[in-house]
């Protein structure tokens, strides 16, 4: 048992903040920390499938408001240009 607590320590603690850091190398900050948001998500199926959670209507509207955020937060604003030479 002692080493599922070690396992379940480093996947829940020390892994999602190296995984962070090394993507602040490659994302700008601002859509980091938009797509670290998605952590409940991923708490909610860790409870459901290693420690037998059952979901509720509650927690699946969370799951569906939490990913429909993440979409519209991760589309691109098609945004015009406009020159300062008018």
């Amino acid at each position: 048992m002692s080493g599922f607590f070690l396992l379940h320590s480093l996947v829940t603690s020390i892994l999602p903040y190296i995984l962070f850091t090394v993507s602040l190398n490659y994302i700008e900050a601002g859509k980091v920390a938009i797509l670290a948001s998605s952590e409940p998500v991923a708490a909610m199926f860790f409870g459901v499938f290693f420690f037998a959670e059952i979901p509720t209507v509650l927690s699946f509207t969370g799951l569906i408001i939490v990913l429909l955020a993440l979409g519209l937060l991760s589309v691109p604003l098609k945004r015009k240009r406009k020159t300062m030479s008018n």
